[in-house]
């Protein structure tokens, strides 16, 4: 019996056997199809980070996100993050990041409208403030979710891909973490090519030397909560940690934490 069983190795499954097994659990992590797979909303080649939220608490979580980032870089050695900064536009600075970022002691710079109009190619009306935060920019999705998996392989986790589970009363563990997410139809739709068109002319309006031309689109699918926040909780042995309302990616190193301390105070609590 392994002291952890994993349902579902999307990005929160595979960073919380990375978590466990980096604190000395036998785990297994389990995948109805395979790691990678276009199904659900861990898949493609980037997803936004960023640490400006209104919210004190996703700006913390964010910051122990970033540090979890960078140690995967270091245990990787693949570069995970590209960072270029973010750039939030607002008429009321109390409707912004400005208040939460100050709470959390990180760094940002205001810019007044014309100053931000000189500096970046955006329209910013006047009256209006730029917030720039440095600590922004993209993690290379499927890269980060990759590492997640072979890291969490390395140090001995079990994967078993195309296994599906159909209860968890058959899963041979002390602690089940259940990160099943959602899954989306056999064949993706793809995207709409209106958008895409709208998207491009923007692009080519805004950098009149750019030649936009779209390298590669697919449809992402997810559930949210009505506040967009995550379920994490416990229910006996067993861990829920779903939906992460379509903004949770950025924040897996955190998350596969607190599902990996759950799930080992679910095993204690078993084992007992």
């Amino acid at each position: 019996m392994a002291d952890v069983a994993v349902v579902g190795a999307g990005i929160m499954g595979s960073a919380a056997a990375y978590a466990l097994a980096r604190d000395g659990h036998d785990v297994t992590l389990l995948e109805q199809f395979q790691v990678g797979h276009t199904r659900g909303s861990s898949h493609g080649r980037s997803r936004i980070v960023r640490l400006a939220y209104p919210e004190l608490e996703f700006v913390e979580l964010a910051k122990e996100s970033f540090t979890g980032w960078r140690e995967l870089e270091r245990e990787t050695g693949i570069e995970l993050l590209e960072l270029n900064g973010l750039l939030e536009l607002v008429d009321d600075l109390a409707q912004g990041s400005s208040e939460a970022l100050d709470a959390a002691g990180a760094d940002y710079e205001l810019v007044p409208a014309g100053a931000a109009r000189e500096r970046w190619p955006v329209g910013v009306p006047d009256g209006w403030t730029a917030l720039f935060q440095p600590e922004a920019g993209i993690v290379r999705a499927d890269l980060a979710h990759r590492a997640f998996v072979d890291r969490a392989v390395a140090l001995g986790v079990r994967l078993h891909e195309h296994t599906r589970v159909e209860s968890l009363d058959d899963v041979d563990a002390e602690a089940v973490v259940l990160t099943a997410g959602e899954v989306g139809p056999d064949e993706d739709g793809g995207p709409d090519d209106v958008l895409v068109e709208r998207i491009a002319e923007w692009v080519a309006r805004t950098y009149p030397d750019a030649e936009p031309k779209p390298v590669a689109a697919e449809t992402c699918m997810y559930t949210t909560t009505a506040d967009e926040h995550f379920i994490l909780e416990r229910r006996g042995r067993v861990v829920i940690g779903s939906p992460c309302s379509g903004h949770g990616f950025k924040f897996a190193p955190a998350i596969g934490r607190r599902l990996a301390r759950m799930a080992a105070e679910a095993s204690t609590c078993d084992a007992s």
